[in-house]
């Protein structure tokens, strides 16, 4: 006769062997701000959500890289119960770290649910003249086609507050093959603000199948 204890292990065991495996669906992180491909410059807000929404505490670690994939923002914040958002608030840096081009934004919860994101930034460069620092802000369209036109935009001012005028700009076309071509295109003051400045470049010298 088995004893007691034995019988309790065997039930047991045929208890653990019956019961059916809990398996959890994998999830997804999607970003809604910075819009992917979109400008930004000086504070933004990352936002999204986990889908499924997780029924526990739940954290997303978030983690920006710069275009040489390089760590330039980190963030562990938590995930709402029941709808699955998150937001952080943050800026923007300078200097060599944040290079003008295409930063990623990568986030990853508690549970290995992952999802990324990315947006383009134009870092602020300053040129010295006598004492005085040129600094110049510059935003285009991006990406674009070969065989269409980049609408640019730049301010240029001097660090004592006054605007610059009669400055000349070089615009240059990067492909995704990293090939560099300086392009045509003259700017135009813009009418009645100092050191504004906007122009069309053409691509046309570009092939159509390159960005």
């Amino acid at each position: 006769m088995k004893t007691l204890p034995a019988i309790l292990a065997v039930s047991l065991a045929l208890v653990m062997a019956l019961a059916p495996l809990t398996v959890f669906a994998a999830g997804t992180v999607t970003f809604t701000s910075p819009t992917s491909g979109s400008t930004v410059s000086g504070p933004y807000t990352i936002t999204g959500t986990v889908s499924p929404a997780p029924t526990l505490p739940d954290n997303m670690f978030i983690k920006v890289t710069n275009p040489s994939n390089n760590v330039v923002d980190v963030a562990d914040v938590p995930v709402t119960t029941g709808t699955g958002a998150f937001t952080y608030s943050t800026t923007t840096g300078t200097g060599s770290t944040w290079p003008s081009g295409t930063y990623t934004i990568t986030g990853t919860d508690s549970n290995g649910n992952t999802g990324s994101s990315t947006f383009n930034f134009v870092a602020t460069h300053q040129v010295s003249s006598g004492g005085l620092a040129l600094q110049l802000w510059a935003t285009a369209s991006t990406p674009i086609n070969g065989g269409s036109s980049a609408q640019v935009e730049a301010l240029t001012e001097w660090n004592n507050g006054t605007f610059a005028s009669s400055v000349t700009f070089k615009a240059i076309v990067i492909t995704p093959n990293g090939q560099a071509t300086q392009v045509s295109g003259s700017p135009t003051a813009v009418s009645g603000q100092t050191g504004a400045y906007w122009w069309t470049v053409p691509t046309t010298s570009l092939r159509r199948d390159c960005g």
